[in-house]
């Protein structure tokens, strides 16, 4: 006779079930508290190689391509990175690391050099921080594939001087006191910056100038130095430029052991290029208005000396350079545009400043404009005539522009050879 299977009691069943689902429970459970510790990372990487649409990422008005469009958002990833990176696995953060430079080579592999070079080069300095802790993280993380894409590219080798992504003695000392000196910069604060000065975010600038503890109330120079690292106007080679072109408008037999003011010298980008033209006998003067600069300029030449040899910084202020009267032969601005607001402010502030450095030349002594063409010419003549400057040379660069932009020039003023400064002259 055959048995018949039991039947288990509908208790028993009741029991199972509920077994199942405590089981389930805990499994979902586990997966949750797992999800959790992945959510970081997760989420800041969710689309990270999808493309970014330019009307979605960029604000109206703002200069950018689809290349660089791309390149914020993953600066944007990486600055999630940054803050998050403590409570990430090794293997959670190789991960972070190979999507975030897979993005950057699939947009340097589509990107020509022109817009590598005016759009892009900002972003140089945080993706070889990339690069660099993938590789330290894990010595075959950067697989043939993904080192080759750069380096057949020629954008993140440092060891190639000729390319536009090159790291020079100066743009190097610049990188590692961003992210190699955690007593001067936090990394993530400099990347926010980044990303303020790409969309022109005024309130973002003074929020993270507010974060500096080393900074006094309502002083933005240290965020400005960095400000001007990412965007490539305080790279050394910008730094050649402004001196060769000042160099056009210059008496040349002035120019070997001269005394040489560099006004709003920033980062410090032009003082090896004017080291070399005043020579080892010559003096090298810094003038800012901010601590921030000096801080970072000794910073520099502490940790990672440059060639500018012996060099005197100082503080000033928009109405007094602080200048010693008849200390200097040659005061050379870059980007101040003097004058600029002079037809609408004729009593702009900027008048007593300009007296304070027409005192500080010696007699015959040359200040150069290297103010890109902004403002015209026809207005810088007029304050620094007001002032009692003689013209002394021109020099425009380049043809006239054909889109109606100012035709880009650099001028020269001489202070006369009389002893006496006058008071500015009435208007005519």
């Amino acid at each position: 006779m055959k048995s018949r299977p039991s039947k288990t009691p509908p208790e028993n069943i009741v029991t199972s079930g509920r077994r199942t689902l405590l089981a389930l429970a805990v499994l979902v459970l586990g997966l949750v508290l797992v999800l959790a510790q992945l959510k970081p990372i997760e989420k800041t990487l969710s689309g990270l190689l999808s493309r970014v649409p330019q009307q979605e990422s960029v604000p109206s008005g703002s200069i950018a391509t689809l290349a660089e469009d791309r390149m914020i958002e993953v600066q944007r990833h990486f600055i999630t990175y940054l803050q998050t990176e403590t409570g990430l696995s090794r293997q959670e953060k190789t991960r972070a690391l190979r999507q975030m430079l897979r993005a950057v080579q699939e947009t340097l592999a589509e990107t020509d050099d022109a817009t590598l070079n005016n759009h892009l080069y900002a972003f140089k300095y945080p993706v070889r921080r990339m690069a660099e802790e993938l590789a330290q993280l894990d010595p075959d993380a950067l697989s043939k594939d993904l080192e080759e894409g750069f380096t057949a590219q020629n954008r993140l080798n440092p060891e190639k001087h000729d390319t536009p992504w090159a790291f020079d003695r100066f743009e190097e000392a610049s990188y590692q006191t961003i992210f190699h000196d955690p007593e001067y910069i936090q990394p993530a604060w400099a990347m926010k910056v980044l990303l303020a000065e790409r969309f022109q975010d005024r309130q973002s600038f003074l929020q993270l100038a507010a974060q500096d503890a080393s900074a006094s109330p309502n002083d933005l120079s240290k965020t400005d130095v960095i400000r001007q690292l990412f965007t490539g106007y305080a790279s050394s080679r910008r730094g050649e430029e402004q001196v060769a072109n000042a160099l056009k408008v210059l008496d040349p037999t002035r120019l070997r052991g001269a005394t040489w003011a560099e006004i709003g010298y920033g980062t410090g980008k032009s003082f090896q290029a004017v080291r070399r033209v005043i020579g080892p006998k010559g003096r090298l003067i810094g003038v800012e208005v901010g601590p921030g600069y000096t801080q970072f300029a000794n910073r520099l030449l502490l940790r990672h000396p440059q060639e500018w040899g012996e060099i005197t910084l100082i503080e000033g202020n928009y109405t007094d350079c602080r200048l010693p009267p008849n200390s200097v032969d040659i005061v050379h601005e870059a980007g101040i545009h003097v004058g600029e607001h002079f037809q609408e402010h004729p009593d702009d502030p900027q008048l007593q400043w300009l007296l304070s450095i027409k005192r500080a030349l010696r007699p015959g002594g040359l200040m150069v404009l290297n103010d890109h063409g902004s403002p015209p010419l026809d207005q810088a003549r007029s304050v620094m005539r007001k002032v009692g400057f003689e013209e002394f040379r021109v020099h425009y660069i380049g043809p006239p522009p054909r889109d109606g932009r100012l035709h880009e020039m650099v001028v020269s003023f001489r202070k006369p050879t009389s002893e006496t400064t006058p008071e500015p002259a009435p208007d005519s």
